[in-house]
C-alpha cells in the first residue's frame, strides 16, 4: 500500500523534485502523510481518484487499479485516506489507522 502511494509520487515526479514521508503517532491513531511535488491531480479527477480504473497516467501506462485497492485495504483495517492535491505543484496523501481494534 505504501510502496504504491511513493512509486505514484516518485512517477508524478517524472525524475526531479521532493518526497516527504512523514510519520506521526498518537493515543488514538497512527498517521502517515506522502507528498510530493509532481504534477498533481487534475480537479476534475479528484473526486474519484479512489474509483478503479481511473488513472492520471498516459494512456497503456497505468491500469487505474493502484489507488482503488489502497482505499480498500485501508477501510479493511478500520483506516482513512485523504487527499490534498493542486495541479502543477503536488500532492499529499494522508493515510490514518486507528491504534486499537474498532
Amino acid at each position: 500500500m505504501f510502496v504504491n502511494l511513493v512509486s505514484n509520487a516518485v512517477e508524478a515526479m517524472s525524475g526531479a523534485g521532493l518526497l516527504t514521508v512523514q510519520v506521526s503517532h498518537g493515543e488514538e491513531k497512527i498517521a502517515v502523510v506522502i507528498q510530493d511535488t509532481g504534477c498533481g491531480i487534475p480537479p476534475d479527477l479528484m473526486g474519484k481518484i479512489f474509483d478503479p480504473f481511473v488513472t492520471t497516467k498516459d494512456p497503456g501506462k497505468g491500469t487505474g487499479l493502484g489507488l482503488s485497492i489502497v482505499y480498500k485495504i485501508v477501510a479493511k483495517y478500520g483506516g482513512r485516506i485523504t487527499v490534498d492535491s493542486e495541479e502543477g505543484k503536488g500532492s499529499t496523501f494522508t493515510v490514518t489507522f486507528p491504534t486499537t481494534a474498532a
